[in-house]
């Protein structure tokens, strides 16, 4: 699942409208915010048209310029329910592949404190509960937002493009995820893109179903012991490779590693397993073996600890004698 989100500073030029388009299909954005777009409501269709996969949800009925769009691809998201502001667009999504309900806010907050904390206010409800409660609630909440009051954190999603003398940079544009959305989707991976067009960096959410803990390559001693080491390793190291001593010396290894890692899983994986069916195989062995020393001794009282004593063997030459 992809989204993202972008404060575009402006809609109405062609070449944006074609960034954005190509932007879409080379990330293959399902839910896709744009924030102040400054589109009046009557060009509002003629610019929809360039993107024939996507419906588009709007705000001009709170606000005269239609701050905030949001395209989803209908292809791969069904719209349940939302919520509009004149500074959000709350969205109650169905994602097809993963058949999962996702949350989705895209918000633009204001300038002035007083708008901003009523648009607060709306985002939550009318009997706005605790922090505590708005974490805990039993939705996975994506909030896309840009917050024009507050700067701060490492990586800065804002500049004026200014002369390096005068150049202001800044971390206006977030992307804010609650405890259950983490915990539904633990792979949710954030970039901050190149800004481009705008002064606004590009926000882009991947969030993957399913994901691998890659472990690190640990060298084990024990390989040295096993008599298809040597072979293993020197098959690997002679492998002709072309390039530069670097690269040569790093596909070498990266040959040896591959070929050691195939050699633990053929002969080591799985020791507590075998361990237990050569357990199993040996006290069948040692079951007959003393089934058959019996047999041979004509005793009864003889303990299966005394079978290898000079005792035993005794018995059986007297016997024969």
């Amino acid at each position: 699942m992809i989204i993202s989100s972008w404060n575009i500073r402006g809609l109405n030029d062609p070449i944006k409208q074609q960034e954005i388009k190509g932007y879409l299909i080379k990330n293959k954005v399902e839910v896709f915010g744009l924030l102040e777009t400054r589109v009046k409501i009557n060009n509002f269709a003629a610019i929809i048209r360039n993107f024939p996969f996507y419906s588009v949800i709007n705000n001009y009925s709170h606000h005269y310029n239609g701050r905030i769009w949001v395209f989803l691809d209908s292809r791969k998201i069904t719209l349940l329910n939302s919520r509009i502001h004149d500074q959000l667009i709350h969205l109650h999504l169905l994602h097809h592949s993963s058949n999962q309900i996702i949350y989705v806010t895209m918000i633009y907050g204001s300038n002035d404190g007083g708008d901003r904390d009523r648009g607060l206010e709306e985002r939550i409800g009318p009997n706005p509960p605790s922090i505590t409660e708005i974490m805990a609630v039993n939705q996975c909440l994506l909030d896309c937002s840009l917050d024009n009051a507050h700067s701060f954190g490492l990586e800065h999603t804002w500049t004026n493009k200014r002369e390096p003398t005068a150049r202001i940079w800044s971390r206006l544009d977030r992307v804010l995820l609650n405890s259950d959305w983490l915990i539904q989707f633990p792979t949710t991976n954030v970039q901050v893109l190149p800004s481009g067009i705008s002064d606004h960096s590009l926000l882009l959410v991947e969030v993957k179903n399913g994901y691998k803990i890659r472990r690190q390559f640990s060298y084990l001693n024990c390989w040295e012991d096993h008599k298809e080491y040597r072979d293993s390793v020197t098959a690997a190291w002679d492998l002709p490779v072309k390039g530069n001593q670097i690269f040569r010396l790093f596909t070498k290894l990266k040959n040896v590693r591959s070929n050691l890692i195939s050699l633990h899983k053929n002969h080591y994986t799985g020791i507590s397993q075998k361990e237990k069916e050569l357990l199993a195989r040996y006290l069948i062995l040692r079951k007959t073996e003393r089934s058959s020393l019996l047999q041979r001794a004509k005793i009864q009282d003889i303990k299966f600890k005394d079978a290898p004593t000079s005792y035993f063997f005794s018995r059986i030459a007297a016997r024969k004698h």
